[in-house]
């Protein structure tokens, strides 16, 4: 979405020691290949890549050359937007920000759906779209393998989210606090 509207960006992947832990794999340098912008692995807890972070956001940015797989029409409703609205603007509106629908109102421009029913497409189409753009890029990036061994925080993790096992967990804890 941003890519789409000309904001430039970069991507900082977060709790990535999760991840790994987990058995998730995320290939930086192919994902950085497909969006053309810096991707940035990071563990926001312990610090790590925020310095990379600042040190990206120091250089100046430029746009992703990234282009989404849309249908003709999708793409010319969508590009009717960002010819009347700034970028970001344009791009609450595409995902239908609630908070921007009131500065919209004032200024009598139609709502995302409104300007979307002209060209007979809607809303639940365009975020189809962008979710199918979404899990192509996934599905070049991202891989799963089972993790070598699961550490006892892990099973805590897992038990704690099943009803049964799960109250068990929090009556533990309280207990244990008071």
């Amino acid at each position: 979405q941003l890519s789409f509207c000309g904001i430039p960006f970069i991507v900082a992947l977060n709790m990535m020691d999760e991840a790994a832990s987990t058995g998730v794999k995320i290939d930086l340098e192919k994902l950085e290949g497909l969006l053309g912008v810096p991707v940035i692995p990071t563990i926001a807890l312990q610090r790590e890549g925020i310095s990379d972070i600042i040190a990206c956001l120091s250089r100046p940015m430029k746009t992703s050359p990234f282009t989404l797989k849309i249908p003709e029409n999708l793409d010319k409703a969508m590009r009717s937007f960002t010819k009347f609205l700034l970028p970001l603007t344009a791009l609450s509106v595409l995902v239908s920000d609630t908070s921007i629908l009131s500065l919209l109102e004032k200024a009598q421009i139609p709502k995302s759906e409104e300007l979307l029913s002209h060209e007979g497409i809607s809303m639940q189409k365009l975020q189809l779209v962008w979710r199918e753009n979404a899990d192509a890029i996934l599905s070049e990036v991202y891989t799963r393998e089972a993790p070598s061994g699961i550490s006892v925080l892990n099973k805590i993790s897992r038990w704690s989210l099943r009803p049964f096992t799960g109250f068990i967990i929090l009556f533990a804890v309280i207990y244990l606090l008071y």
